[in-house]
């Protein structure tokens, strides 16, 4: 009898222990490696690496005084620039930052711009027109968008496409090269 209870004991824990493994539905996710591009590289195919992580080097030619959120680097070709936009771990962009050297790791992404997104845009204008009255820097603002939208619009129609992309990097991380 000991030898029977014995062995059911010992199958017993045997086969608990045989089962801990514990399975989950949660797909693990490893996040990919950046790609590092120049800015030549970068726009010469952009739509190939819309999501991507990118890391792109370039002379930063400006960086926008209102917020400090946007700033721009040249490529080797002074003709290609690329839009930085601050992410959610940058808040600003020293304007100090200007004709530095300037490697920038983040996120390409577009920016599609089509008949519905310039629909919603005017709409909002429209909105904002009415609340703060046409007399007032709002009522200069509308103006302003007006004419952006019908820049647009005539750029959309000039492409022969639907749309036109705009494309940025939203930045994870940058660092000024030091000499």
């Amino acid at each position: 009898m000991r030898k029977v209870l014995f062995t059911l004991a010992l199958s017993f824990i045997l086969f608990s222990c045989g089962n801990n493994s514990q399975k989950t539905d949660t797909p693990v996710v490893t996040e990919k490696e950046a790609v590092k591009l120049t800015v030549s590289e970068l726009l010469g195919n952009p739509d190939k690496y819309v999501d991507q992580k990118i890391i792109v080097n370039g002379i930063v030619d400006h960086v926008c005084k209102n917020g400090g959120k946007k700033m721009f680097i040249l490529g080797v070709n002074p003709e290609n620039r690329v839009k930085i936009t601050t992410g959610e771990n940058i808040s600003v962009f020293d304007v100090e930052l200007e004709g530095s050297d300037v490697t920038v790791e983040g996120i390409f992404t577009e920016l599609r711009i089509d008949e519905e997104y310039l629909a919603k845009w005017e709409d909002e204008l429209s909105q904002e027109k009415e609340e703060h009255g046409e007399h007032n820097e709002s009522g200069k603002e509308h103006a302003e968008g007006l004419d952006q939208i019908t820049a647009l619009r005539n750029q959309i129609k000039e492409s022969g496409e639907d749309h036109i992309s705009q494309y940025f990097v939203e930045c994870i991380s940058y660092a000024e090269k030091t000499e």
